[in-house]
This record gives structure tokens, sequence and C-alpha cells, in this order.
């Protein structure tokens, strides 16, 4: 492996010129991973939110 100064904290085989570390790929990749991760804490979220809506309709909470 050819060391560089600036390699991608990801795959470590890729110079990074961005600040964050990341080589373009790798930056997509998170930046998908993110945005998946996002939605699926919205439909967990939402999933409680109508858990609390059953439970108050039928005055159990």
């Amino acid at each position: 492996m050819r060391y560089c100064r600036f390699m991608c904290v990801r795959c470590r085989q890729a110079e990074a010129p961005e600040p964050l570390g990341l080589c373009a790929p790798c930056a997509m990749h998170t930046r998908i991973e993110i945005v998946e991760g996002l939605r699926r804490l919205a439909g967990y979220l939402a999933a409680w939110a109508a858990f609390e809506d059953w439970l108050r309709e039928r005055r159990l909470a």
C-alpha cells in the first residue's frame, strides 16, 4: 500500500482531499448511509408516535 499524507479514513486506499478525510467514492457512500439511517430513524419515531396515538385512543396512556 502506498503511503499518502491524506489517505481516506474509510477505505485507506485513495487520497482524500476533502476536509472530512474521505475520498470521493467513500464520501458518496457515507452520505448515502447517513440518509438511509435518517430514514430508518424517522420510520422508527413515526411508529412510536402511532403507538402513542393508539394508546391515547384507547385511554391507556
